[in-house]
């Protein structure tokens, strides 16, 4: 991950980045005024709450709420 200078493009620092390149694990840094928030995960653990944010399989549940709940298969070695 590199942090550069965005008057300039000068390179501010830079930190070696040891996960693995998947579209599951990260997505691209989000800016806000002078922050850069890069998020990412492993895939293995669902968002905290009393409801899903989404399904690998089966069925969605209907939220309480009203709420859309995504389904999709989904794997770690998806070739698409």
């Amino acid at each position: 991950m590199r942090c550069l200078d965005a008057a300039t493009g000068r390179l501010l620092w830079e930190a070696p980045f040891t996960g693995s390149p998947s579209w599951s694990r990260q997505q691209p840094p989000t800016i806000y005024k002078n922050l850069a928030v890069y998020a990412f995960g492993t895939g293995r653990y669902a968002p905290q709450g009393t409801e899903k944010a989404y399904i690998h399989k089966g069925r969605p549940i209907k939220s309480p709420d009203g709420a859309e709940v995504m389904s999709w298969i989904y794997s770690h070695n998806n070739p698409f």
